[in-house]
């Protein structure tokens, strides 16, 4: 995924703004989160407009590919740039309504006639004549019991449904689909260093989770906006993956060491666990790596041996075996369908049989680095049968010092709601002579 650098003029329209996110993600496969979070940091647009473009925006990206379906006889006739501004527009009509359907329509207007083309607003309204109600954006002549459809439904990439439904089928898909529409960041874990568990208890809208060590929101509204987040009281965190280094044999002592080829959260829980004086080597790429840093920065983690690199570069980072070794490569993220709105665009088929390349040569690399009698811990925030179990299958015929303690894949529809593949291996003690 690509971070964009983009450069805004301040007489903006709330539309040209939304327009201007939206081309970034779809053409140019930039971050959503990444360009909102620019737009905020320069504050060249008021508060308000700055909103509503994020509110039009994420909701166009969120139908594309409905609208797109819906509306593809006409859509197919202009290159994406006109096609998203015309996207804008009707998701504006269906869903969102800023402004009116003419004034909307001038905004548009003024984007076609940059290119010298013709705005087609009588076919537009044609076409939305059509589509008197939202809810039947999606033609009924596709049935409910079909990959299609789930794909339209749920602005999933057709063949992912389909690699679902064969490995899961159906049910599970559609299950799997519903759930991450929903948020599971109403979790959260308590940092140990500020304040304890009970306490935290005594503060407006917390309750107990029912799992160690982890609270929520009575209201079940994501937890980072709760007070206590914004004071580092708190942190965003999921149970399941508590429950995962819980069972492990974390021993600071003995040593730690992280390779992450996405960003991850999991030190949130050894900072909670072990305070802001624990140590351990973190090598990252790309996001990840500023992701760590940033949060180490602010938590005041002094510590931590920070590096950026590949796989490959982790022997001239860590200078002997450690007793844990968290390896999180790079991989198909499909978790992402739950938070960012523009994560169809990035399911790439074609990306596929690279992450499963790169997940192996990750795996392989770790491995190498974990001491006799040491835990690896394999994650991945996806649902994939070919990254999961099929890897590390792979990696166990071929390493047969490491034993396999657990794998599971967690499913979104399933206890804790949350999303992520996980193996644990334990390398095996050497046999004295």
């Amino acid at each position: 995924m690509m971070i964009v650098v983009i450069t805004m003029i301040t007489n903006m329209s709330v539309y040209s703004l939304a327009l201007k996110i939206i081309d970034e993600c779809i053409i140019n496969d930039a971050s959503f989160a990444s360009l909102t979070k620019q737009i905020k940091k320069e504050a060249l647009f008021n508060k308000e407009d700055i909103k509503q473009a994020m509110t039009l925006s994420a909701s166009s990206l969120r139908r594309y590919l409905a609208i797109e379906y819906a509306f593809k006889d006409l859509l197919t006739q202009f290159s994406d740039h006109l096609k998203n501004s015309l996207i804008i527009l009707i998701a504006n009509e269906l869903f969102f309504r800023i402004d009116s359907f003419e004034n909307v329509c001038v905004e548009a207007n003024k984007v076609f006639e940059e290119l010298n083309s013709k705005f087609p607003k009588d076919e537009l309204k044609t076409a939305l004549n059509k589509i008197n109600d939202k809810s039947k954006l999606i033609p009924e002549t596709i049935e409910e019991n079909s990959p299609l459809y789930l794909s339209l439904r749920y602005n999933c990439p057709l063949w992912v449904v389909k690699m679902w439904i064969k490995h899961y089928d159906f049910d599970a898909t559609k299950l799997i689909l519903r759930s991450l529409t929903k948020t599971n960041e109403y979790f959260g874990i308590i940092n140990k260093n500020l304040v304890s568990y009970d306490w935290c208890l005594e503060q407006e809208n917390i309750i107990e989770s029912g799992y160690y060590g982890v609270v929520k929101t009575k209201d079940e509204t994501p937890i980072k906006n709760h007070p206590l987040a914004k004071e580092h009281k708190i942190y965003p965190f999921s149970p399941a993956l508590n429950d995962v280094l819980t069972m492990m044999d974390i021993d600071q002592l003995r040593g730690i060491a992280f390779y992450a080829g996405t960003p991850t959260n999991i030190y949130f829980k050894l900072y909670s666990s072990f305070g802001k004086d624990i140590k351990f080597d973190y090598i990252a790429a790309d996001e990840a790596y500023y992701v760590g840093k940033e949060d180490f920065e602010h938590l005041k983690m002094r510590n931590i041996f920070i590096y950026k690199g590949e796989p490959s570069s982790l022997i001239a980072c860590i200078s002997k075996p450690v007793h844990v070794m968290f390896c999180l490569p790079a991989c198909s993220n499909y978790s992402a369908l739950r938070y960012d709105p523009e994560a169809f665009k990035h399911m790439k088929q074609e990306d596929l049989d690279n992450f499963i390349l790169k997940e192996k040569e990750t795996l392989e690399e770790c491995s190498k680095y974990v001491e006799d009698g040491g835990e690896l811990l394999y994650l991945i925030p996806t649902i994939s049968k070919k990254e999961g179990p099929s890897v590390v299958y792979d990696f166990i015929n071929a390493h047969k010092e490491f034993s396999l303690i657990k794998s599971q894949q967690c499913f979104p529809f399933k206890k804790h709601n949350s999303c992520f593949y996980y193996a644990l291996f334990k390398k095996k003690e050497k046999e004295n002579d």
